[in-house]
């Protein structure tokens, strides 16, 4: 997006034979974002078919709104309606695989980053 993210992190892998928190991202106070960056890890092919974004905002887990939620793959850019202020983290969740169950999938990298400029 030629401008740094608000918050990153890097790999992480689990299995996703029921809805499963796969990577949980700090945000920095202050920080605001509007659209969330993920890749997978396609050392073992493309796997997840299927995934779900939450914020924490006021100690409470909020369903993000997202453009895509399906495939991941090389990368993935969901921008949400509008830019989110408050969240302390983001959840990526993996809903369902493209692999047999129990199977791991994995996380490359995940990223907030803020398409608009500030007001």
């Amino acid at each position: 997006f030629g401008v740094p993210p608000a918050a990153r992190m890097g790999a992480r892998a689990g299995t996703c034979d029921q809805i499963e928190e796969l990577a949980v991202l700090e945000v920095p106070a202050g920080a605001s974002f509007d659209a969330v960056m993920t890749a997978e890890d396609l050392s073992q092919g493309q796997n997840i078919a299927e995934y779900e974004l939450d914020a924490m905002v006021s100690g409470e887990w909020v369903k993000l709104q997202i453009s895509n939620g399906k495939t991941v793959g090389h990368k993935a850019i969901d921008v949400l309606p509008q830019v989110l202020h408050g969240a302390t983290r983001v959840r990526f969740r993996c809903v369902r695989t493209a692999v047999e169950a129990g199977k791991e999938v994995s996380l490359k990298y995940m990223a907030l980053y803020t398409t608009h400029p500030p007001e």
